[in-house]
C-alpha cells in the first residue's frame, strides 16, 4: 500500500512509475513492483547511512 502512495506523493517515485509505463511499456504492476524494490533499497541505504534522506 505505501508504493501507491509514494507514486501519487514523491515525485521522483512518480516520475520513475511514469516513465516505466509510458515509455518502457511495462505493465503497471511492474512499474509498481519496481518501485518498491527501489524504496526498499533507499530504505536499507537509509538505516546503514545515517546521513542519507530521500529528496523531494
Amino acid at each position: 500500500m505505501w508504493v501507491m502512495y509514494a507514486t501519487k506523493y514523491n515525485p521522483i517515485m512518480k516520475e520513475f512509475c511514469k516513465r516505466l509505463v509510458e515509455e518502457n511499456h511495462r505493465p503497471k504492476k511492474v512499474a509498481l513492483v519496481a518501485v518498491m524494490r527501489k524504496l526498499v533499497i533507499a530504505a536499507n541505504f537509509s538505516v546503514t547511512n545515517s546521513d542519507f534522506m530521500l529528496a523531494n
